[in-house]
C-alpha cells in the first residue's frame, strides 16, 4: 500500500463497532497469555495472542474427547458390532455378521434373536401365599376369656338377682391372691402380644391383661394341672404303682411336657 491510505477492509471484522451486528461471523475476544517468566518487561500485543489449538481424537479425529472416551464414533461403532456378535453367537442357526450386508439388517436380526430369547426364558411368578388354616391355641388367654363371658353372661341372665361383681363367689369359683395375679411372675406364660380374634391378627404393643382376663386364665390353667395330675395317676395305676413304670424320673416328665409343646405348636397358630 505505498502511498495510499488504509481501508475499511484492511482490517478485521473483530475490530469493527457493529461487528456483533452478524451472529455467523462473531470471533472471540483473543485470550490472554499468562506466562510465568520472570521478566518484567510488557508485551503490549500478548493480549491478542489466539486460542491454543483444541487436541484431536486419535481414533476418529475428532476433538471433544479422547480415544478411550464412549463419545468417539470409533468406538460405538466398535461396540455395536461386539453386540451383534455376542447375540449371533448365541444363535447359530442364523447367517454369520460378516455375510450380512448393512449394518442395519445386523441389528434387526440381533433384535429378532434377543426377543425369541427372552420369549422363552419363563418369567419369575410369586408363589401364592397359602392362608394358615390351623385353628387358634385353645390355651391362648383371649379364647379362654371369651369363653368365660359367654358362661357368666348365660348364667347371670338365669340369676337376675346376682350382681356382676358376685359372679365369682356365687359360683364357687377360687378367690386368687394378689401374688397368684402378678403380672411379671406370669410373664413367662402369658403370651406377649394380645390377640385380636376378629381379624386374627396380634396387636403390636402391651397386652395389658385385666384382673378379670387372668383371673379366667388361672381357673383354666387350674383345671389343666388338675387332669395332667389325673392322667399321671392312671399311667401309675395301670403300671402297677411307682415300682412298676420305668418311665420316672424329672427327666421323663421334662422330655414328655417338650413332645407336646412341639406337637402343639405344630398343630395350632399363635402357640405363643
Amino acid at each position: 500500500m505505498q502511498g495510499g491510505s488504509l481501508l475499511p477492509e484492511d482490517f478485521h471484522k473483530h475490530w469493527y463497532w457493529d461487528r456483533y451486528s452478524e451472529p455467523s461471523e462473531l470471533v472471540l475476544d483473543p485470550l490472554r497469555v499468562i506466562t510465568h517468566t520472570t521478566s518484567t518487561k510488557r508485551l503490549p500485543s500478548a493480549f491478542e495472542a489466539t486460542e491454543p489449538r483444541e487436541r484431536l481424537c486419535g481414533r476418529c479425529r475428532l476433538p471433544g474427547h479422547t480415544r478411550n472416551s464412549l463419545r468417539c464414533m470409533h468406538n460405538i461403532r466398535q461396540l455395536n458390532q461386539q453386540f451383534q456378535d455376542d447375540q449371533l453367537a448365541m444363535r447359530p442357526d442364523l447367517p454369520n455378521s460378516r455375510e450380512l450386508h448393512t449394518n442395519s439388517e445386523a441389528q434387526s436380526i440381533a433384535q429378532v434373536a434377543l426377543q425369541e430369547l427372552e420369549s422363552l426364558s419363563p418369567e419369575p411368578e410369586n408363589p401364592p401365599i397359602q392362608a394358615d388354616t390351623r385353628p387358634i391355641w385353645p390355651g391362648r388367654i383371649e379364647l379362654i376369656y371369651q369363653a368365660y363371658l359367654a358362661e357368666k353372661t348365660t348364667w347371670l341372665a338365669t340369676n337376675p338377682t346376682v350382681l356382676p361383681a358376685q359372679y365369682r363367689s356365687k359360683r364357687g369359683l377360687q378367690k386368687w391372691s394378689k401374688a397368684a395375679c402378678d403380672r411379671r411372675s406370669l410373664r413367662w406364660q402369658l403370651p406377649l402380644k394380645r390377640l385380636n380374634l376378629e381379624t386374627e391378627t396380634l396387636i403390636e404393643g402391651q397386652p395389658k391383661w385385666t384382673d378379670e382376663e387372668i383371673h379366667a386364665w388361672l381357673d383354666w390353667d387350674r383345671q389343666q394341672e388338675q387332669a395332667i395330675e389325673q392322667q399321671v395317676e392312671a399311667e401309675l395305676v395301670a403300671a402297677g404303682g411307682y415300682g412298676g413304670d420305668s418311665r420316672r424320673g424329672v427327666s421323663h416328665i421334662h422330655a414328655q411336657i417338650d413332645t407336646e409343646s412341639r406337637a402343639q405348636t405344630q398343630q395350632y397358630r399363635f402357640r405363643y
